[in-house]
């Protein structure tokens, strides 16, 4: 009898110890993966950003054009609280969100990014990147940026890009530019150039046909995340 007793009882003991060790795995688990709201390292630049969407005013310009020149292009919008929103995204995995200031999705095109802000230890919060109409940037898987950079009617960038500590590093890259004519009567010819290694440069062996360039960039175009933005008129 005493020996059932016994076993009874380191059962039960075994039974109350696993449960606190997996109740304090489980505390220690929602501690690490808790992850920590970077906002008010922002907070001035929303705060900006939300009084100039609500003001829009002429006088404001300048404000503006120190946010984003993105936001400046919208001045003759009408309800840029909902039309301007942020979200913050550690795009560097380093910990430490960084904040993207984008244009909210309207009918016929994507929304696109128009401002991106890092918080850097000594430095405070700096602009990083500055998005308009013809340098748009958009979010791809795995927290890759798109750019597509404008230049003219035979001028034209087209880039994957990655953020690594403080700055960003192109990762792939196709191009459109052209050939000055000889004679000036002539046409400009354009060529176009694929890079993986995503260097910009004029070697034979990187062309390719307009046909591929144009593969390339839908191929690009379609890896574009629908990314929920926080709009500004939701923004206390």
């Amino acid at each position: 009898m005493k020996k059932i007793i016994c076993i009874t009882i380191c059962i039960i003991m075994a039974t109350l110890f696993a449960g606190c060790g997996g109740s304090k795995q489980s505390k220690e688990s929602g501690t690490t993966n808790k992850r920590i709201d970077h906002t008010y390292l922002y907070k001035r630049i929303l705060n900006q950003y939300k009084r100039s969407c609500e003001t829009n005013e002429e006088s404001d310009f300048d404000n503006k054009q120190e946010l984003s020149t993105g936001l400046m292009e919208m001045a003759s919008e009408k309800d840029l609280p909902h039309k301007v929103g942020y979200k913050l995204i550690d795009l560097n995995d380093d910990g430490v969100d960084e904040l993207v200031i984008s244009l909210l999705e309207k009918k016929g095109y994507y929304n696109y990014i128009i401002a991106i802000y890092q918080y850097i230890d000594g430095k405070g919060v700096q602009k990083i990147e500055d998005g308009w109409a013809r340098n748009k940037y958009y979010l791809l898987k795995g927290n890759i940026l798109l750019n597509e950079a404008s230049g003219g009617a035979f001028c034209s960038h087209t880039s994957k890009i990655k953020m690594t500590g403080h700055k960003f590093k192109t990762i792939a890259m196709v191009i459109l530019d052209s050939e000055l004519p000889e004679d000036e009567d002539e046409v400009a010819k354009p060529f176009y150039l694929y890079n993986p290694n995503g260097k910009a440069t004029k070697k034979k062996e990187f062309y390719i046909t307009r046909k591929e360039w144009e593969n390339k960039i839908s191929e690009w175009e379609n890896e574009i995340e629908k990314t929920v933005f926080i709009p500004f008129a939701d923004y206390k």
